[in-house]
């Protein structure tokens, strides 16, 4: 059974802050649903702690090293 948690907890279980969810909803890189009250809800099932870290280790790297990432 899918489980929807509100933006607070879908952020503490990525590891991140409550705008980087925000951000990352408004990019694309993830979905959320909208309660009729225009809150957001996250499918927990679907949250990927592992793929969001690799992907900000890959941005921190090229930071670092003055590469540019798309």
């Amino acid at each position: 059974m899918d489980r929807f948690v509100g933006i607070g907890e879908a952020a503490d279980a990525l590891g991140v802050s409550i705008t980087t969810l925000r951000r990352w909803e408004a990019s694309g890189r993830l979905v959320a649903e909208h309660t009729a009250g225009g809150h957001r809800r996250y499918d927990l099932a679907r949250l990927k702690p592992e793929l969001f870290r690799a992907q900000a280790d890959a941005f921190w790297q090229g930071f670092q090293t003055g590469i540019s990432l798309p």
